[in-house]
């Protein structure tokens, strides 16, 4: 296994895994730019076989796994080379069975299935909601921020933006909060490009529900984003309290899922 910092060397990698089988499988949606944000802070290892391609990309105690594989056999055997570790995946797809087959070879591979998320769409609405007079996060708020998000995320399905995330959304003034006496007390992260807005975080202090908080960050981002054509945001599946409070503000379940799947040192002892 290498480091990868080389965009054409990872672009050359790919390109061995022939595409000719209908089994040809990917989980990798990163753009160019982003995998080389990740490769110059040390975080991208590979693992190449024959038919196979693994990105690993550190986080903490753990690493993200990413694919290209030509077929599912390939892919399991990539996947069964690794060595022992912490690993997780995100599994995107459409409820049918080239999307079960996949995650059945990761499962045959050690991994465990850890939740699952669907994706809720928002179009352009005509209604608005009350200003919720939220503030703009600062560099100063970065470090709170932080740990208010990992304590309440769980990092192998939310994914705990890194310090330089937070900062990137900081300057392009994407990160909002609510500030208590003591730190925030809630916090929504998005992206926007173009009419696309994506709502990455949005979390509210267990101890502060029920004051009205979420609704006033919901409400600024919204405003934020009204030009935006669709507003896109992932929730955990069987999450029917979230899922009724996006229903609530014009979000509706479209058919895309990611299937979280994990494995943990201990399981291949």
């Amino acid at each position: 296994m290498k480091f990868f910092r080389d965009w054409q060397a990872w672009h050359d990698l790919v390109n061995r895994v022939p595409r000719v089988s209908n089994q040809y499988s990917t989980n990798l949606y990163a753009d160019q730019a982003q995998l080389a944000r990740w490769g110059e802070k040390g975080r991208l290892r590979v693992e190449a076989i024959e038919g196979a391609v693994l990105l690993l990309r550190r986080d903490r105690d753990f690493d993200h796994v990413y694919h290209v594989a030509r077929d599912l056999p390939a892919l399991q055997q990539a996947l069964e080379a690794l060595p022992p570790g912490r690993y997780a995946a995100d599994l995107i797809g459409r409820d049918d069975a080239r999307h079960h087959d996949l995650c059945s070879a990761y499962r045959a591979a050690g991994f465990d299935p850890r939740t699952h998320l669907r994706r809720m769409i928002r179009k352009r609405a005509a209604f608005s909601l009350p200003q919720g007079n939220t503030a703009v996060a600062t560099m100063a708020d970065v470090k709170c921020i932080a740990a208010f998000l990992d304590r309440l995320l769980d990092r192998f399905v939310e994914q705990v933006p890194e310090p330089d995330e937070l900062h990137e959304a900081v300057s392009g003034e994407r990160l909002l909060l609510v500030r208590g006496s003591s730190g925030p007390t809630g916090v929504l992260m998005y992206d926007l490009t173009g009419q696309l807005a994506h709502l990455r975080f949005w979390h509210v202090d267990p101890q502060s529900r029920g004051a009205g908080i979420g609704r006033r960050l919901m409400a600024d981002f919204l405003s934020r984003c009204r030009a935006a054509a669709r507003t896109v945001l992932w929730v955990i599946g069987d999450n029917e309290r979230s899922i009724a409070i996006y229903r609530h503000y014009g979000f509706e379940m479209d058919s895309l899922l990611d299937h979280i799947m994990v494995r943990n040192e201990d399981q291949r002892r």
